[in-house]
């Protein structure tokens, strides 16, 4: 059983300063909550949550101007950073295994290890991701 509640919005800012110059901004943000309940009637007790939380900025200015080299000039700038959890849990059943403390051939009183355990798997995340570029564009006649 898992509950979805996934959030997010964004802002976006064009600006045209002049016939030459142009400006687009983009601001973002998204939110992902996976809550997860665990189902009584599972023998597995398996288990599963993920959240997130990320913010994004992009920047990209366009410069019309002709010279011999060029005619036009687009910068892009962008970075975003985000915060990553996610949690699995889930009953494994290998079987009884017989264990002895000898090492030696004999007949020897043993004991039976448990078969059942809960296993978990937790990941944490913050990765940060920046580019940027620079591009010179020339047509030709």
């Amino acid at each position: 059983m898992q509950e979805y509640r996934r959030y997010g919005g964004s802002l976006r800012w064009n600006t045209v300063a002049s016939r030459k110059l142009r400006n687009k901004l983009s601001l973002d943000f998204n939110m992902r909550i996976d809550d997860a309940k665990q189902d009584p009637d599972d023998n597995s007790r398996r288990k599963y949550y993920s959240k997130e939380i990320g913010f994004r900025f992009s920047n990209t200015t366009q410069l019309n101007y002709s010279t011999r080299f060029f005619d036009e000039i687009n910068f892009m700038l962008s970075y975003s950073i985000r915060k990553q959890e996610s949690f699995a849990q889930w009953l494994l059943n290998q079987g009884n295994k017989p264990y002895t403390a000898k090492d030696t051939t004999g007949i020897y009183e043993g004991i039976l290890l448990n078969s059942q355990y809960l296993a978990e798997e937790e990941i944490i995340g913050k990765p940060i991701t920046a580019s940027t570029s620079l591009k010179f564009t020339k047509g030709f006649k």
